[in-house]
């Protein structure tokens, strides 16, 4: 940070300068550790104190009121001496001259000291004084021999009034000129250097702040300006500030003959590609660089030894920090006590100085390492030797020490900076990763809201958006948890959290890094040469983290604007031409140093991002904006978070990455890191016991699989032979699946059937009318399953025949025998966990695709008793559940709300998924006008009326956009009429295509797929499909709906029911028809990363305790054939 920068004191740990030939003859080191110009203000002013004799290291150290003292008294004697002087050349009798005006002698002395006073030239430093101050002495002299002169006419004595003003002032005048320059040659030996002179330099650019520099530096006397360079031709042999100005093309030439050593860099705004053309251009002229550091006023006695400085990293990233704004910036600090947990961390340490800064009552330091907490405290007494600090010696994850902190006095404000935050090191070190930066945040959160903390704020990072990694996913948990606490809270306690980038300086940063290669030798080591980052300073990082806490309302989300980002591999050039070096490569093999690629480390990203969705505002400071993201409800996340703990517990690292997802959704396992299956002999049956550990978390896991049976028996006994096992294990596993319509079997499940047959299991599906559908079933049995028949009323409420429905599916599975059950939609789950219990099956897992109409109606007194009925169905029947599989965060969450089930026996995936080798990504249409698609069922609640609606209101501006509606007219109650379609097609609103078997064709002609759902969704096939052929979607925001849509990234949300809005949303595309390229390129991406059909079913057969060990997701069916497509 520049000096002058407000709380530039906070940037006080040394660390010396890394030599290196060339441009610069030093650049701070970025290694941990922080460097502030007022380390070079403390170097200078030592220079010049501690080597002068005693006599003047004694006058330096003066304060400034015993400096004016001096000043006034030496007037005292050496004015009146003047005015002697004056009357002695006047009157040339001596004796004469001292009788003659004897009361002037002390009038006149007096007079012009008080001038002087007035006109503040007793303010000045005169280590620093310049003409500019002495031609103000001058003119204040003049002001008071013209008021002498006037009074002496006044009184009738010409000869006094012609003669001793003008003398006087030219004596007193003579006077101040000697001693002021004496003084200041007394005190400022080192204004000579040992040659003879002040180091002539140059100055590069001819600005204000050039000449404003100029000035500045013919004051301190180190250097001697004899020249400006800039790029304007119309400045070029220009005299500014009495300097001429040289084109920059002319810089070589003139260093040569004006004998120039350094060349500072007055730019304080240039761009950073424009400053490293100009180092260039200065290192092949064989001359030293730096750069302005801050002009401030003058009358400051330490001000010009920041004027000038070498050159640092920061300098060239093109970022400048904003100043804090003062209300924000001591809201929560100013006269409160504040406690800082990971206080020896770079962004902890940098928080307390900060803090200190503005004057907390008290400040509290919680740190686990011992050296990093001494280190922190010996500078914050160092630098305020009279504030109130405590350290605490623990960790975060131990509760006693968090209770002991915040409950031994009140605590006003937390700010949560313990983490760990090494990418590589978390990835391999997981459990360690997880229970310090998840448990720790919860024990911080919890006790915050136990001990009445007033505000809370956890700093965040940018590998929590969309994490690929355990850290990032880590601190994406750690969010929630302060999302729930500010539901738990109820505005008690005010949570926040603030997510930013990269720092520099800070531990995890590449750039000490690349710094102690450039000192080795090389070479520069990149992971990828596309790999970007955004950088930040520590200290502006840390003045932002502290004003947005203040902005904090609770559960609040904000992001730092990091700027623009910055490519590895143009860091890494830019800091090897600030070193003086080349880059060595097969253009340039007589370089110094080679850069070498790597490779990715595990869960790194080429890119990253600050932001899961686009739903960001804006906040009352420039570069701090709010964020809108989805939460967990406290309760759920509870139980989820215990459910991580437990799994930790058995060291599994695969069971803990996807205990993890399930916690967040977006956390993308890496396919060769995608766990093994559970074993296919029994389900897990996890019990929890909870109690407290010595280290003071929750973390005990009792596991107790189902005793198997049979062969199963010998299988974990170890009695059967391998060649035996394999066989009998194949013939062991026969799954069951139960769907409501046979076309689901086929369409929605599928892939999933395929993957069980693939994975070894004898597979049995049924749906109601299965038989009778000879192509449904002729598929099937081409995939090896074996069909059934059940009688099953979807829609009916006939409990007569939902009871005989029960018996005939229980006589079914008795005759089967299957050791794995699977049903989805309400009534197979519901009656088939039944008959699967009562047929004794051992796994038996229920797939929730969506509430249904009769779950989430509750209008007339039908609905609710239907809605009372349903309710009390699924809760007896998901007793017998094994596993509870939603396709969506807020299914599971009203679930787990009315007690239906146990979130311990829950799971998540993302929807059925898509096969990406089926639905390829299709170009745009070429053709003028936008086309909307609509596939779906044609019942009210999947929001046809609302498309319709919708439809004519865009019509009637925009009548050339093209709608399309494909589906069938369903049996469901809230079915749409035939007359109303009739009607439509009348007037022209929609193209009606019918049911369609094959709907890759009609999401080829159509540039934006719409489906405004009024009810909650598993996850919708159709809008999966439309997001892998890459196509803008707008959906509601609802559950299911907006798990597939980033608002503003691949689509629009918009409120369900509401047509105005949903015609809004699709004018956006008319006006802007690029939008639907972008954001259907997006859509390919977030299907490919998230709803790949083949990830899903693997998760799907974990949670059904059906993929073996020994299988590796890599080999799963489709992936190379989908590689193949995707490449």
């Amino acid at each position: 940070m520049d000096a002058g920068t407000p709380f530039r004191h906070s940037e006080k740990l040394d660390t010396k300068p890394v030599e290196f030939p060339g441009v610069i003859d030093s650049f701070y080191s970025f290694s941990g550790d922080r460097k502030s110009t007022l380390d070079d203000v403390g170097k200078d002013c030592s220079k010049m104190t501690y080597d002068l004799p005693r006599l003047q290291r004694r006058l330096v150290t003066l304060s400034r009121w015993q400096k004016v003292t001096l000043m006034v008294l030496a007037d005292c004697i050496g004015l009146p001496l003047a005015f002697f002087a004056t009357m002695w050349i006047l009157v040339p009798d001596a004796r004469r001259a001292l009788q003659a005006r004897d009361a002037m002698y002390l009038l006149v002395p007096l007079a012009t000291i008080g001038v002087f006073a007035l006109c503040g030239l007793y303010k000045a430093v005169l280590r620093f004084i310049d003409k500019h101050l002495l031609l103000r002495s001058g003119g204040a002299l003049a002001l008071l021999a013209a008021f002498f002169s006037i009074a002496a006419h006044a009184a009738g004595n010409g000869t006094f009034a012609r003669n001793v003003p003008v003398v006087y002032w030219f004596v007193a005048f003579s006077y101040i000129v000697s001693s002021r320059m004496a003084v200041r040659s007394f005190l400022r030996p080192d204004m000579m250097r040992r040659n003879g002179g002040p180091q002539p330099v140059g100055i590069f650019g001819a600005g204000e702040a050039g000449a404003q520099l100029a000035a500045a530096l013919r004051t301190e006397g180190k250097y001697r300006p004899v020249c400006f360079f800039d790029d304007k031709h119309e400045l070029n042999n220009r005299s500014i500030a009495g300097l001429r100005v040289f084109h920059s093309s002319k810089l070589r030439e003139t260093v040569r003959q004006l004998d120039i050593g350094l060349v500072i860099l007055a730019l304080p705004d240039a761009p950073t590609r424009r400053r490293l053309c100009i180092i260039q251009s200065i290192r092949e002229a064989g001359v030293a660089a730096k750069t302005l550091g801050a002009l401030v006023d003058l009358t400051d006695e330490k001000a010009p030894a920041g004027l000038v400085r070498d050159l640092r990293i920061e300098d060239l990233l093109g970022r400048r920090p904003v100043p804090p704004v003062p209300s924000l910036f001591g809201q929560c600090i100013r006269g409160k006590t504040v406690l800082v947990t990971g206080a020896g961390g770079s962004i902890g340490s940098e928080l307390c100085r900060q803090i200190m800064s503005v004057g907390p009552r008290r400040l509290h330091l919680l740190e686990h390492s011992e050296f990093a907490l001494y280190s922190i405290e010996q500078e914050l007494r160092a630098s305020y030797p009279r504030a109130d600090i405590r350290v605490h010696l623990g960790s975060v994850c131990v509760e006693p020490v968090v209770a002991s902190t915040l409950g031994a006095e009140r605590v006003d404000t937390v700010y949560h900076a313990a983490a760990y935050k090494h990418v590589p090191i978390v990835e391999g070190n997981a459990i360690e990763g997880i229970r310090n930066n998840v448990i720790g945040t919860r024990v911080i959160a919890d006790a915050s809201i136990k001990y009445g903390v007033g505000t809370c704020v956890l700093i965040s990072t940018d590998k929590a958006v969309r994490p690929t990694n355990i850290m990032g996913a880590s601190k994406r948990i750690s969010e929630l948890i302060f999302q729930a606490a500010a539901q738990c809270a109820g505005g008690r306690t005010r949570f926040s959290m603030v997510r930013l980038g990269n720092v520099l300086a800070s531990s995890g940063s590449v750039i000490p890094a690349f710094q102690r290669q450039i000192e080795s030798g090389g070479p520069l080591t990149i992971t990828h040469p596309d790999i970007i980052r955004y950088f930040m300073l520590i200290p502006e990082a840390a003045q932002l983290v502290i004003q947005a806490g203040a902005m904090a309302k609770g559960g609040d989300l904000f992001v730092l604007d990091m700027g623009d980002p910055v490519r590895i591999l143009d860091l890494a050039r830019t800091m090897l031409q600030m070193a003086g070096l080349r880059e060595k490569d097969q253009q340039n093999p007589d370089g110094d140093i080679e850069i070498r690629f790597i490779g990715l480390r595990p869960g790194e990203k080429l890119y990253e991002e600050l932001l899961i969705g686009e739903n960001t505002f804006p906040t009352s400071h420039p570069r701090i904006l709010g964020a809108r993201e989805n939460c967990i409800h406290y309760m759920l996340l509870d139980h989820m978070v215990r459910r991580l703990i437990a799994v930790c517990a058995s060291n599994d690292l695969q069971r803990i990455k996807m205990a993890v997802k399930s916690i967040v959704s977006e956390y993308q396992i890496r396919t060769e890191e995608t766990p093994a299956a559970h074993k296919a002999v029994s389900e897990p049956v996890f019990r929890y016991r909870r109690h407290r550990m010595a280290s003071g978390y929750v973390g005990a896991l009792q596991f107790s699989p189902v005793r198997p049976r049979g062969i199963a028996r010998q299988q974990a006994a170890g009695r059967m032979p391998p060649a035996r096992q394999a066989v009998e294990e194949r013939q062991h596993k026969r799954v069951m699946v139960v769907g409501g319509v046979p076309g689901s079997l086929l369409y929605f499940r599928g892939h999933l059937l395929k993957r069980l047959v693939s994975s070894g299991s004898q597979v049995h599906a049924t749906a109601a009318g299965l038989l009778h559908d000879e192509g449904i079933c002729a598929a099937l049995r081409g995939m090896q399953c074996t069909c059934h028949e059940i009688e099953l009323s979807r829609n009916g409420l006939n409990p007569v025949r939902d009871i005989g429905t029960l018996v005939r599916l229980t006589w079914l599975m008795w005759r089967v025998r299957p050791t794995h059950f699977l049903g989805y939609t309400i009534k197979p789950v519901i009656y088939g966990l039944l008959a699967a219990r009562w047929a004794r099956v051992q796994n038996r897992t229920a797939l929730i695709t969506g509430l249904g109409s009769a779950f989430t109606g509750a209008g007339s007194a039908k609905a609710r008793v239907l809605q009372y009925i349903v309710r009390s169905l699924y809760r007896f029947a998901l007793r017998n559940a094994t596993c509870v599989v939603f396709q969506n965060p807020d299914d599971r969450e009203v679930f787990v709300h009315l007690g239906l089930v146990g979130v311990e026996r829950t799971a998540l995936v993302n929807g059925s998924g898509v096969p990406l080798d089926e639905y390829a990504q299709q170009p745009l249409p070429k053709q003028d006008q936008i086309h909307f698609l609509l596939i779906g069922r044609l019942i009210r609640d999947k929001g046809v009326y609302d498309y319709v609606e919708a439809a004519r209101r865009i019509k009637e501006r925009y009548p050339q956009a093209v709608f399309h509606l494909v589906g069938w007219i369903d049996s469901n109650p809230t079915a749409i009429r035939r007359a109303d379609l009739d009607e439509w097609l009348a007037k022209g609103l929609v193209r009606y295509h019918g049911q369609l078997a094959d709907v890759t064709g009609i999401l080829t002609e159509s540039h934006v797929f719409v489906l405004p759902s009024h009810r909650g969704e598993g996850t919708p096939r159709s809008v999966l499909e439309a997001m892998a052929t890459g196509r803008a979607v707008i959906t509601t925001d609802a559950p299911g709906c907006r798990e597939t849509v980033i608002d503003g990234h691949n689509g629009f949300l918009v409120p369900v029911g509401d047509a105005a809005a949903l015609a809004h949303a699709m004018e956006r595309f008319l006006l802007q028809p690029e939008l639907a390229a972008h954001m259907g390129l997006r859509s390919r991406r977030i299907a490919e990363e998230k709803y790949d059909v083949d990830k899903v079913n693997a998760e799907m057969l974990l949670h059904m305790g059906l993929l073996p060990e020994s299988t590796a997701p890599s080999a799963v069916p489709g992936t190379e054939r989908r590689e193949q497509a995707v490449a």
